[in-house]
């Protein structure tokens, strides 16, 4: 095909003609010869592109010589004639690589003439060939780090990058420091040991099969490793004596600081702060005292650099019952309640200290928020424990009184003024609704126009015992427990 095609070109230039300056073609890759650069298409790296100067016979002068120029640079003589093909690797990857020939006679005095054809641009690709880093090369560790080439083709931007066509091989340079342990491939993946702290640029040096190299660099940090964390940690200790808590090994630390936040719960060496070479503390507990305490860990480097700490609670004894702050909302009815370290417990169970009755296990829970009174029963491996709360909410703008309160038989609810105020137009409705202390079963309901100061109701059918009402109207809402007696 190449054959018919340079036949063609030259079929172009058979006659005699006078000082016609001669034209280069270029081969694209569809075998066809082009003048521009347009027309010849994208190339990679080491693709070697074929380029004729056909033979015009000029009058009056005597060929003698071409030479080829590859981005300004000449690359080539031939003094034959009729040798009018030149073919060149495109080593300049990811950019444009410009080709052009000088064409040289001599005329009738023996005088040089020199004729420059046209240029041609081949435009190439990127090389993709990528470094990824398997491992990570964390700060003081030497763990070997596996760094393998990768082949891609992608476009970004309008820019093409393709796997190379042609075989390569590819050198190393590492951060100060490192060492390469093994090589596979032509070097293409290789095993390097780290240094305990330097980090830098690593760089490939890609050689490509005709001679071209490039570089890709890829930068190192040396990231400070996740602190140690605790192993099968035991949350609460009963008994007199010692307890081991091991923590994981952190690949590079030199030595581990253990600290225990709390006196009566010291190390083995009666100390709070102890630092050793392995990942493990013995706290000692003589039983005499209850409480909580927190166990920390870092792992330390031998240059002065630790982690991060990790700290545990701890609980020794039974447990104690502290509840966190908590906040409450006009508008509810109910207060979202927790406790302290809820992890030192085995279960957490709510009771209504007035008759035992069962309300709720966990934490956090949803309780009745003005005035109730409750017992806590939590339990660990040491024993069980009970604790008395109320839960009081703030004073809301909607807060009403219950007259008397003690009742009998009449229920008086009184609202506050500004409710009264803001509680029109008088069309609206203020509902009233009578649970049974859990607030699970509806007992009573009443529903009466707004805006008024008081409003009563008969409850002399209902059995004594513990109420919970809850009034809602356009202003707001609340609830108030009741004795009905």
């Amino acid at each position: 095909m190449k054959r018919i095609i340079y036949t063609f070109i030259l079929s172009l230039h058979v006659s005699m003609v006078l000082a016609q300056t001669p034209t280069l073609y270029g081969i694209n890759r569809n075998n066809e010869p082009v003048t521009t650069t347009y027309h010849m298409g994208d190339w990679s790296a080491c693709d070697r592109v074929l380029f004729e100067c056909p033979f015009v016979p000029i009058s009056n002068e005597t060929f003698l010589k071409r030479e080829w120029y590859y981005n300004n640079t000449r690359v080539e003589t031939n003094y034959n004639a009729n040798q009018t093909a030149f073919s060149w690797p495109m080593q300049n990857e990811g950019r444009a690589n410009t080709v052009y020939c000088n064409y040289i006679t001599t005329n009738s005095s023996g005088a040089t003439v020199t004729r420059k054809t046209n240029e041609i641009t081949v435009n190439c690709n990127s090389v993709g060939v990528g470094i990824d880093i398997q491992n990570q090369a964390f700060y003081g560790c030497t763990t070997p780090i596996n760094l393998n080439t990768r082949e891609f083709n992608e476009v970004v931007a309008g820019i093409k990058t393709e796997a190379p066509r042609v075989p390569y091989t590819v050198s190393w340079q590492l951060p100060a420091g490192w060492s390469i342990q093994s090589s596979t491939n032509n070097n293409k993946n290789i095993v390097v040991i780290p240094d305990k702290y330097t980090g830098g640029n690593l760089t490939a040096i890609v050689t490509l099969d005709c001679g071209y190299s490039m570089q890709v660099t890829k930068s190192i940090s040396r990231p400070m490793p996740a602190a140690p964390a605790f192993t099968d940690f035991q949350i609460t200790i009963c008994s007199a004596g010692q307890t081991r808590y091991n923590a994981t090994p952190v690949c590079g630390a030199s030595s581990y600081t253990f600290i225990s936040q709390n006196a009566l719960l010291p190390f083995t060496n009666g100390l709070t702060t102890i630092t050793t070479t392995e990942p493990y503390c013995d706290l000692a507990y003589n039983a005499t005292s209850k409480g909580h305490s927190e166990l920390s860990v870092q792992a330390n480097f031998d240059n002065n650099t630790s982690t991060a700490l990790t700290t545990r609670p701890l609980q020794f004894g039974k447990p104690s019952i502290y509840l966190n702050p908590y906040t409450w909302d006009c508008n509810s009815y109910t207060v979202l309640v927790s406790v302290k370290n809820p992890s030192f417990f085995e279960y957490l169970d709510w009771y209504r200290a007035e008759d035992g009755t069962y309300i709720t296990s966990g934490s956090p829970v949803s309780l009745p928020k003005n005035g109730f009174i409750f017992n806590i029963q939590a339990a660990n491996a040491c024993g069980i424990y009970t604790s008395k709360i109320r839960i009081q909410g703030g004073v809301c703008p909607t807060s009403f009184s219950i007259s008397p309160n003690p009742v009998s038989s009449n229920l008086r609810v009184i609202m506050p003024a500004d409710n009264i105020a803001t509680a029109r137009p008088a069309t609206s409705e203020i509902s009233f609704k009578l649970y049974n202390m859990n607030t699970t079963t509806l007992v009573k309901s009443w529903k009466a126009k707004a805006g008024e100061k008081e409003y009563n109701f008969s409850v002399a059918d209902l059995p004594k015992g513990q109420y919970v009402i809850h009034v809602e109207g356009a202003s707001g809402k609340g609830s108030q427990r009741i004795i009905i007696e």
